[in-house]
Order: structure tokens, then C-alpha cells, then sequence
């Protein structure tokens, strides 16, 4: 889980490492989206594998643990940007519309995070870390979008 969180706030930092320090790392945001959901799909399968087992069992446990309900939200929003992310995809729905669909991202990126608070135990500083952290690369794209929109 935490491989996958990493690698959606390594593709979060993309864009404010290209608008405020120069570096140029688009050519690998797909890659690095791609990577964070399949480790997220990973981990999600180990959950339904090695803790739940049977299949009566999933809606039990999403329903029971507010955790597990909020994780399986952002993996659900990950799903279409990962069949999306393809030059086919762009193609048909327009690129103002791929983009539009692709800002579910923020929000999956903030489940992910919240679902990590959430399933520790007692008071842990490295998922309020990995919050901190989503949220800064968050808040670093208001102002361009702010400049965007005034334009």
C-alpha cells in the first residue's frame, strides 16, 4: 500500500517540480500513474486473498471498517484513470475532457492518504507525513490554475 501511495505523491510532484524548480518530468508521469495504481491493485489483492478469503466476506468488511471503505473509494477512482491512460483514450474523449477525468486523481491521492491515517493504530507521524505531503503538492497547484482562470 505505502509503494503505491509513494508513487501517486511522486506523480502529484510532477507538475510543481516543472513549475517551481524546472525540472521536466512529464514524459514519466503516465508511468509513474500507472505504477501507484497497479501497486495499489496489489495490495488490494493480498487484502482480498490473504486477509478476507471468501467473497461473501468483501462487503462485510468494506461496510465494517471505515478504513477499508475509504481505500476501496480511491482504488474505484483509480480504475478509469488507469484505462484511460492511453494515447487511444485521449484520442476519444478529447483532451479537455481526458484532463477533466484525470483530476480524479487529487482526490483518490487524498482517500489514499486518508485511508492511511486511518488505519494505524494509536498516533503514527508517517501516514500524517504522506498526508502533509499530498496536500502541499495539492495546494502548490491552486495558484497556477488561479492564473489559468484569469487569463
Amino acid at each position: 500500500g505505502t509503494a503505491g501511495l509513494k508513487a501517486l505523491v511522486a506523480t502529484l510532484a510532477v507538475t510543481p517540480l516543472r513549475s517551481f524548480a524546472g525540472v521536466n518530468l512529464l514524459k514519466f508521469r503516465r508511468a509513474l500513474g500507472l505504477s501507484a495504481f497497479f501497486y495499489i491493485a496489489a495490495h488490494l489483492s493480498v487484502w482480498l486473498l490473504l486477509d478476507v478469503q471468501l467473497i461473501g466476506q468483501i462487503w462485510a468488511d468494506i461496510l465494517k471498517r471505515p478504513y477499508i471503505t475509504v481505500g476501496m473509494a480511491g482504488f474505484a477512482l483509480l480504475l478509469p484513470l488507469a484505462l484511460t491512460s492511453n494515447n487511444i483514450s485521449i484520442r476519444r474523449l478529447g483532451a479537455a475532457r481526458w484532463r477533466t477525468l484525470h483530476r480524479l486523481s487529487y482526490l483518490a491521492a487524498i482517500l489514499g492518504g486518508v485511508h492511511y491515517v486511518m488505519l494505524v493504530k494509536g498516533f503514527q507521524i508517517e501516514p500524517l507525513i504522506y498526508m502533509a505531503a499530498i496536500l502541499t503538492l495539492l495546494a502548490l497547484r491552486v495558484p497556477s490554475s488561479r492564473r489559468r482562470a484569469a487569463a
